[in-house]
């Protein structure tokens, strides 16, 4: 089920919403971004991983169809190893 805005928004610009499928990236996530906005709203990815698992959810339930994540390190077995760890730690739970 998608959101009521997007389907008005695919009206709008005259697309079909059921061919046109929804992204999300997260450039960063967890204790790398404050965990509230300007205005006090909690940001989505903020927190420990059960919140950005939950996050996970919302967004698949808003009809998300890929989300994208940035992982850091020095040298691509770093990087392979925090792909690793978010996998077990996060995605396992969602």
């Amino acid at each position: 089920m998608r959101c009521v805005a997007w389907g008005r928004m695919m009206r709008v610009a005259s697309r079909n919403p059921s061919e046109v499928g929804l992204a999300y990236r997260f450039s960063q996530f967890g204790s790398a971004i404050p965990e509230r906005a300007d205005n006090g709203d909690r940001r989505l990815g903020s927190g420990d991983k059960a919140a950005i698992a939950a996050d996970l959810r919302a967004l698949r339930d808003l009809g998300v169809l890929a989300v994208d994540f940035s992982f850091g390190g020095d040298t691509a077995d770093a990087v392979l190893a925090e792909m690793r760890r978010f996998r077990e730690d996060v995605l396992a739970k969602v």
